[in-house]
């Protein structure tokens, strides 16, 4: 229940709540219930935005992509999101496997 009441609200509102219901419910619930509302990739990604909108040059093209991305069809922009979710995941993949493989030669250069 909670996390369908905090799915969209900000990271900010979140962690209080999380910390209220932490006081009862321990630390390790609260190492749970912000890893289910994802808060760490949210807190991340408000971050890269607050940059990209200090740079001019980004964020002209990001009010032009969302010119662009409001004259498009329905259609069209259910493939456009469709895309969009593609190449986070893959972004998000391909940075866990590069995490995962540094982990490995550090294991790895230990053991000789």
């Amino acid at each position: 229940v909670l996390q369908y009441m905090l799915q969209d609200a900000a990271v900010a509102k979140s962690k209080r709540v999380i910390e209220t219901f932490a006081k009862k419910h321990g630390p390790e619930w609260q190492r749970k219930a912000e890893r289910t509302l994802r808060l760490n990739e949210k807190e991340e990604s408000d971050k890269k935005m607050r940059e990209a909108m200090a740079d001019p040059e980004t964020r002209k093209r990001m009010e032009e992509f969302n010119k662009m991305y409001a004259g498009l069809s329905p259609k069209e922009r259910k493939a456009m999101d469709a895309q969009i979710a593609n190449n986070l995941e893959q972004e998000r993949a391909k940075k866990q496997f590069e995490e995962q493989e540094a982990k490995r030669r550090i294991r790895k250069g230990a053991e000789l």
